[in-house]
């Protein structure tokens, strides 16, 4: 894991959620953490989806020498579950323990349960057995989770408590839920991180949970190269569909503290602390 002293006199933004190895970001990677230096993100972490996936992040984490602070995950993101065969599944389940003990590794996942996949041929009890798998490695290698949970709420907390309370904590990434689960979620250890969805307009649900969400359990996320905030100019990407990016963390936070009733600085201030205290980085 690559460490830098962050600048103190303005505000840093933690990144909770960034596939910094996507390859629409080959072009000109470099230039995006840059730009994110610039507007204070100071850290992000990378999730894990599959196994190849993992060096990449591990070789971006290695490898970095300026920008944000880099931390990556390993996980099988329930969204790739349908590509693969049961045989593939195990083995890169076996995988699993061996790559969390890599450097620069500071949580597992992103796993859950995800109701398109389920719609793709791979049932809630196949989902459940490969969140157990990762569970199990995380509470062996004291880690926290990033959970991926999209419109499977309730069988998402269903199984986790039966888990029980995740000792190392853990991530509901893009919290998708109800303001209603915000505790049940907590109940169990876990913070709760908000992406873009907030900043559109008529966004009452993901806006009624973030202000049901403890300060101590609230996290903030790009999701880039997706979910791309409203109130950016998406001229910069010239494209249709244009390109989320960590620097946009500054953005979300900025919206979240305008709903919340806080001062940005002070926002981003407890929220970088929430993610450094939870993901172990940067020290």
């Amino acid at each position: 894991m690559n460490h830098r002293k962050a600048m103190v006199d303005t505000p840093r933004f933690f990144d909770s959620h960034c596939h910094l190895d996507d390859p629409r970001f080959d072009r000109d990677r470099d230039e995006v953490l840059v730009r994110a230096a610039k507007l204070g993100v100071a850290a992000l972490l990378i999730p894990g989806v599959a196994p190849a996936q993992w060096s990449r992040a591990a070789q971006l984490v290695s490898r970095s020498t300026t920008g944000p602070t880099l931390g990556y995950a390993v996980g099988l993101h329930p969204q790739v579950l349908p590509e693969m065969d049961a045989a593939q599944r195990q083995r890169s389940l076996s995988e699993l323990d061996t790559a969390a003990r890599a450097p620069g590794v500071c949580a597992i996942g992103e796993c859950g349960f995800d109701q398109h996949t389920m719609k793709l041929g791979v049932d809630y009890g196949e989902q459940a057995r490969i969140l157990d798998a990762h569970l199990e490695v995380a509470r062996s290698r004291r880690l926290p989770v990033v959970l991926h949970i999209l419109r499977a709420h309730g069988q998402a907390l269903r199984f986790l408590q039966r888990h029980g309370v995740f000792e190392a904590g853990g991530i509901v990434h893009s919290y998708s839920g109800s303001a209603d689960l915000v505790a049940d979620y907590v109940a169990l250890g876990l913070s709760l991180s908000f992406a873009g969805s907030i900043t559109r307009p008529g966004a009452h649900r993901p806006v009624a949970a973030l202000r049901a969400t403890p300060r101590a359990r609230l996290l903030f996320e790009t999701d880039a190269p997706d979910q791309f905030p409203s109130g950016i100019d998406k001229s910069m990407e010239g494209t249709e569909s244009p390109r989320n990016e960590p620097a946009h963390v500054a953005a979300i936070v900025t919206v979240a503290a305008e709903l919340l009733g806080e001062e940005p600085g002070s926002l981003a201030s407890t929220t970088w602390s929430n993610a450094r205290d939870l993901l172990g980085f940067p020290a």
